[in-house]
């Protein structure tokens, strides 16, 4: 959570003083950004809410599962934040990695409450008690 808290930070330095990007922002390289992150925002939703998603990564258990989605969920809001910054620094407008950088918390928080709500679903393995021979 503190990635897009850098990168505005990282913005605001590069771009804030100057007030210019690194280029001129073409009209089909933001509209292919928004595409793409409205696209991992489906993902996301996708790997959180589907139970045929969360079946596939069972192999090693339920403990093992819920990390996984975590950090799965993770990586992809922060990539949402990358887009944000990759748009400032080109653009030289701050109001992308604004947007993207409170998109991504807002998944990450997200995420984390998914993640919290596993956790406590899960069944309690340090209760069962092995049986020993003697």
């Amino acid at each position: 959570m503190v990635a897009p808290i850098v990168f505005i930070l990282v913005s605001v330095s590069t771009v804030g003083e100057a007030g210019r990007g690194l280029g001129g922002l073409d009209t089909g390289f933001l509209i292919l950004l928004v595409i793409v992150s409205v696209a991992d925002v489906v993902l996301i939703f996708y790997t959180q809410k589907s139970q045929r998603f969360s079946a596939s990564l069972m192999r090693r258990g339920p403990l093992s599962r819920t990390y996984k989605l975590l950090s799965t969920g993770s990586v992809l809001c922060e990539s949402i934040g990358v887009y944000g910054l990759v748009l400032t620094l080109v653009s030289g407008s701050l109001i992308y990695i604004v947007a993207f950088s409170s998109a991504s918390w807002l998944l990450l928080i997200w995420v984390r409450t998914r993640f919290t709500a596993n956790l406590k679903n899960m069944p309690d393995i340090g209760t069962k008690r092995c049986l020993v021979r003697q």
